[in-house]
């Protein structure tokens, strides 16, 4: 879990993780990875079009997760 007060920070937190995982040579699965945006008004989130990503990856921003059955 990453948490962040802007989308700059977090991109950044982002990219150390994938550097560290190519230093140590594990790999995330960007597919059950996701980016959620709170406090922010639907209108906004219809406007805005940020762009996530972890390596050479897309990370989907969403709503809701789900870890372990648990949403």
């Amino acid at each position: 879990v990453l948490i962040s007060f802007s989308k700059i920070g977090l991109q950044n937190m982002m990219d150390i993780c994938y550097r560290y995982s190519c230093k140590w040579r594990y790999e995330y699965n960007p597919n059950k990875c996701g980016v959620i945006v709170f406090n922010e008004a639907k209108v906004d989130y219809i406007k805005c079009n940020r762009k996530w990503s972890l390596g050479a990856n897309d990370i989907k921003e969403v709503e809701t997760y789900t870890h372990l059955g648990i949403e």
